[in-house]
């Protein structure tokens, strides 16, 4: 004789609904896992394109004419440009 009471048709089928929901939802966890599996895939997918495209932006960058530079060359033309003003106008004094 065993020392477990009977149970009653409405707690067993309590139990079957209860297993069934607990195996649902298990279910809708591993379908959840494998949706965000296959998320995660492509957003690493398109962090490597984006990391991509930064690195070519930054060689673009650097590949640039910065103002800077512009400004610097400009001066140097300006003093050029002031020298040969400077040169044309002694040739044109010392022209008779």
């Amino acid at each position: 004789m065993t020392d477990r009471p009977e149970t009653s048709r409405f707690e067993q089928h309590t139990q079957t609904i209860i297993a069934l929901i607990i195996a649902a939802l298990i279910g809708w966890a591993g379908l959840s896992l494998q949706d965000m599996q296959q998320s995660m895939a492509s957003m690493s997918t398109q962090i490597q394109n984006l990391q991509h495209e930064v690195t070519n932006l930054r060689q673009l960058n650097q590949d640039r004419y910065s103002m800077g530079q512009a400004v610097q060359d400009w001066g140097r033309n300006r003093q050029e440009m002031d020298q040969v003003r400077d040169r044309l106008r002694d040739l044109e004094r010392k022209a008779p």
